[in-house]
């Protein structure tokens, strides 16, 4: 994700490609990491209220696997 990034905003500085390419192919890499993310959700069964979620930890792996450093807040 990082060099893919780079690499976009190489390409804009240089003008080999407009803003709204850039833009585009930019969103297009947000999606595909919040496709992951959803890959990974389960049904919650041990919680007084029902609900599909994805855990922490997943969410994590699916920043890590896409260069994307995570600091856990607690």
């Amino acid at each position: 994700m990082k060099r893919e990034t780079w690499e976009i905003l190489l390409a804009l500085e240089s003008g080999k490609i407009s803003v709204i390419d850039a833009h585009k192919k930019i969103m297009a890499n947000c999606a595909s990491i919040l496709n992951d993310c959803m890959d990974k959700k389960q049904e919650v069964l041990m919680s007084p209220i029902r609900f599909e979620g994805v855990h922490v930890e997943k969410l994590a792996e699916v920043f890590r696997r896409n260069g994307i450093e995570y600091e856990p807040l607690f």
